[in-house]
């Protein structure tokens, strides 16, 4: 497999974090040691005050669109369009079939939804690749991960009122001859924390409000941390590889703090780590990709057969790593 082409649609309205700031320090809530731990200046949501009509489809369609026009292929090609979010517009039907019809693909193309929270576009490239390598004639995906975060936030939240990015992002990957993409991948799984976020908080068939809010709890993500730190060295050592053989580390921009403690185990050099968090925000299941785009438009260097580590959670807990060659 490999990695024909990326694109990043981010909504309007940049924010900074002043106000929210002083909203939660006159409570006493210690909001800057909060902001410093994930890594948060500003961030960009939807600016529907001001009239800005967009949906998670929308941005969605958009970033899809932009990954074709960056790339060079026939669109007709793409058999597998995948659409990542944790907030769709609507359940039914999914909104895979409005990127298709979006992007005018063709009719034999396999459509679905897929919601694993913020691990979602690394378990849709997980499975993707192996969709391809196994199913005959089957030659590209589209795999795109949006949010509408602000749609749901609560501003009363310190984790929640400033941390999230309203955006899109879409990959392309297609079969490759040679024995580059998927590697391998290692999950690992939680479900103790299944109470800590959750979105309704109750469920549907118990809301009654119009405009539920995304209910967090106390979660620091650190059970995904000592994954990292306890298997990464065996799983390597699996694949036949080593940790020096590693080009990049594709870290989840959920916490700072969390991707500073893996780094300070590992003592990885900073730029191996490219950091997207602060001035961009947090996009969701994206976000590690997004750190790769963002590595290679501000021109930093991959060659091909380099080896990246891609390391990312999701709520509830579900933490994976994989190994993907470029």
């Amino acid at each position: 497999m490999i990695l024909e082409s990326t694109f990043f649609y981010n909504s309007s309205l940049e924010l900074e974090n002043d106000e929210t700031i002083k909203y939660f320090e006159a409570q006493n809530i210690p909001i800057c040691k909060i902001q410093a731990s994930l890594g948060r200046k500003k961030r960009y949501i939807i600016d529907s005050a001001n009239g800005q009509k967009e949906t998670v489809i929308s941005m969605a369609v958009k970033a899809a669109r932009g990954a074709i026009e960056e790339s060079t292929i026939d669109v007709n090609d793409i058999d597998l369009v995948i659409f990542v979010t944790s907030f769709p517009e609507q359940l039914v039907p999914c909104g895979a079939l409005f990127l298709h019809k979006a992007i005018g693909s063709n009719p034999y193309t396999q459509c679905f939804d897929l919601n694993a929270s913020c691990i979602g576009a690394f378990i849709a490239l997980d499975h993707a690749s192996k969709y391809l390598k196994l199913t005959r004639g089957a030659k590209k995906a589209l795999i795109v991960s949006a949010e509408h975060f602000s749609r749901v936030e609560d501003l009363d939240n310190p984790v929640t009122a400033f941390s999230f990015t309203d955006s899109a992002f879409a990959m392309i990957i297609g079969n490759s001859i040679n024995n580059e993409g998927y590697i391998d991948s290692r999950y690992y799984s939680d479900p103790s924390f299944s109470q800590t976020i959750r979105f309704p908080e109750h469920g549907f068939s118990k809301t009654e409000s119009a405009t539920p809010k995304l209910y967090w709890d106390r979660f620091d993500g650190r059970g995904s941390v000592n994954f990292m730190r306890n298997e990464l060295l065996g799983f390597l050592e699996e694949n036949g590889l080593s940790f020096s053989d590693i080009s990049l580390f594709l870290f989840s921009q959920f916490s700072y703090h969390n991707i500073r403690l893996i780094q300070e185990h590992f003592e990885i050099p900073d730029d191996k780590i490219p950091l997207v968090c602060f001035d961009i925000g947090y996009t969701g299941a994206s976000s590690p990709f997004l750190a790769l785009h963002e590595y290679l438009r501000k021109g930093g260097e991959l060659n091909t057969g380099d080896y990246l580590l891609i390391w990312t959670l999701g709520a509830g807990y579900q933490a994976g790593m994989m190994i993907w060659r470029f």
